[in-house]
């Protein structure tokens, strides 16, 4: 079984766009992995829409990774480093990359053109098509 770490516009198609059992069907394959980032990120949006079903599902299928002090040290090294080259991150992104990066686990995300700067700190990046 492999492994994938999701970030937060992959969770919110997942569990907001796909069918259950579409989830299902990744989880046969996979171990479904997401950074504390991306679950503060989806968990102020369940909030703000009052959606809670969606966090029981969160809490259901999804490995949630803590934010350490490894994935700390690691998201400002890529930070400054991308920073004295001109390049701005969200701090935020550098934490999902970060976290992929120190767990060395494939991110599946739509965002390519933000985290394909990343893959030459380690981070791997992956795309998974949906069965339905």
């Amino acid at each position: 079984m492999g492994e994938i770490m999701i970030d937060t516009d992959i969770l919110i198609m997942i569990l907001e766009k796909a069918s259950l059992k579409t989830l299902e069907g990744l989880l046969e394959k996979y171990e479904l992995y997401i950074s504390g980032i991306v679950a503060f990120e989806f968990l102020v949006g369940v909030y703000r829409t009052n959606k809670k079903i969606l966090k029981e599902l969160l809490e259901k299928y999804f490995t949630i990774v803590p934010i350490t002090y490894e994935i700390i040290v690691k998201a400002a090294e890529i930070e400054a480093d991308l920073m004295r080259s001109g390049q701005m991150i969200d701090p935020r992104d550098a934490l999902i990359g970060a976290t992929a990066i120190i767990y060395e686990i494939p991110l599946w995300t739509n965002n390519v053109k933000d985290f394909k700067r990343l893959e030459k700190y380690g981070l791997k990046l992956v795309k998974i098509e949906l069965e339905e």
